[in-house]
């Protein structure tokens, strides 16, 4: 599997990417207009930049903020590892996209802070199965295929299975296919007959 190789971002390098934006450096902390994010010298040699990326996007699919769009532009202007990411990244979404809306599957993207695309639905023996794409490197992906199923006053049960791992592949939608008959290898069965609330706000498999 490739390593990403993380490529530090200069706070001076960002402020200088978002400056038209309104954004202000303060000492080591840059600042947004409105003063409700920020980002500091701290986080950027903590954290690698797509991580860091990721994080705000995460923040940014629950709150369309134009401030944090910015920021999400700014660092990736700052980061080759980024770019090179979302090319990869955004070639998988509108595959990925098409391939739910045709089966009409629920569609959640950036889960977990990660470059991530998924698509969950009820399973028919009950419970909530869910197709994940995962970016793990510049240009690989995991495809994770996962049932769980949770029963009143016990614990969840859960299944897994890896489908897909490598290279950017052209056969996406077809691996997603074969991502959806692997569910049928899942031992896990609702016993109870109950659903949940997150059952419930899920269309069917299929």
């Amino acid at each position: 599997m490739e390593a990403c190789e993380h490529r530090l971002v200069d706070l001076e390098g960002l402020h200088r990417e978002l400056v038209g934006d309104g954004w202000r450096l303060d000492g080591e902390t840059l600042r947004s207009p409105t003063g409700d994010w920020w980002l500091s010298a701290g986080h950027l040699r903590e954290m690698a930049p797509l991580h860091l990326y990721g994080a705000m996007a995460r923040r940014h699919e629950i709150d369309a903020d134009v401030e944090l769009a910015a920021l999400l532009r700014g660092l990736a202007a700052c980061s080759e590892e980024i770019r090179t990411v979302l090319g990869f990244y955004s070639a998988a979404h509108v595959v990925f996209v098409r391939w739910c809306i045709g089966r009409g599957l629920d569609f959640r993207a950036w889960s977990f802070s990660q470059p991530s695309l998924r698509a969950s639905a009820r399973h028919p023996n009950g419970g909530v199965a869910c197709v994940e794409w995962l970016a793990t490197a510049s240009t690989h992906a995991e495809l994770h295929v996962y049932h769980w199923v949770d029963h009143v006053g016990r614990e969840r049960r859960s299944w897994r299975r890896l489908v897909h791992e490598g290279p950017v592949w052209e056969d996406l939608e077809q691996r997603l296919d074969d991502a959806v008959r692997a569910f049928d290898d899942s031992p896990l069965v609702a016993e109870d007959g109950q659903i949940s609330e997150d059952e419930e706000q899920l269309p069917p498999l299929r």
